[in-house]
């Protein structure tokens, strides 16, 4: 499905959802679905893929994010002065998604989303990954050996998620385990993340993250603020989109 600036999130998952659902008995339910845009349409092909895949759950998906050149043409609008052409490279997205099972090891692939992943360590059993902050602690205690300091923490995470040689699988172990803690992780573990995220063509980890910090942010309204203010730089450079400028936060 084509997916451009203009166009109606509503009818467009109405139609997907219909396909993929085979509401009319008439028809067979399709297996996959796949969004596209460019441009302007780019976070809003985002959004489309995230409310189908709350709509529908199971979905596998592959991302492929690229760049390609279009041309604008820009009409005279006085008598004697020439239109003129301007060519530009946008960002465009492809995200397929799928109720059957697609190759694990393919860029982008992201396996369905699950509320309950196991914790670092597996005898504290499984968490949720957007579990509500019940409190925000300034450091960090440990049942056993010895405590970790603020400094030592950070550049733990940083160095985590810098590796370059990243897996998604890894990157939302990690993701899981940190968001798991009292706390909500300092801007330059979100900016390390948000790094591998883009590493990994991975757009819609990237929007979960951002979600994350504000549901752990709990009650304190000037964290998440303050926290996308110190990520803008790194958004912008990343053209990654927060929740608030896709829309998601008033689903």
């Amino acid at each position: 499905m084509r997916v451009k600036e203009g166009s109606k999130i509503h009818n467009l998952l109405r139609f997907a959802t219909a396909r993929m659902e085979a509401e009319d008995a008439n028809k067979a339910s399709q297996r996959q679905v796949v969004f596209s845009g460019s441009g302007g349409g780019v976070t809003k092909t985002i959004t489309c893929v995230e409310l189908m895949k709350r709509r529908i759950g199971g979905l596998h998906q592959v991302s492929k994010l690229h760049y390609k050149t279009v041309t604008e043409i820009w009409e005279r609008t006085q008598q004697g002065v020439p239109g003129l052409s301007v060519k530009k490279t946008v960002p465009a997205i492809w995200i397929l998604l799928s109720k059957d099972p697609l190759d694990a090891q393919e860029p982008g692939y992201q396996p369905p989303q699950t509320l309950r992943v196991p914790a670092e360590d597996g005898e504290r059993g499984l968490r949720m990954l957007l579990q509500p902050a019940l409190a925000l602690l300034a450091s960090r205690s440990y049942s056993h050996g010895k405590q970790e300091t603020d400094e030592e923490f950070d550049a733990r995470w940083v160095t985590y998620f810098n590796k370059p040689d990243i897996d998604a699988w890894e990157l939302k172990k990690g993701m899981n385990t940190l968001i798991g803690y009292d706390l909500v992780p300092e801007p330059k573990i979100l900016e390390a993340a948000l790094r591998a995220c883009r590493r990994l063509n991975d757009l819609a980890s990237a929007i979960r993250i951002l979600e994350a910090v504000k549901d752990k942010a709990g009650p304190h309204k000037e964290i998440y603020p303050y926290v996308i203010q110190e990520l803008r730089p790194t958004l912008d450079e990343l053209g990654i989109s927060t929740p608030e400028e896709l829309g998601i936060d008033k689903l």
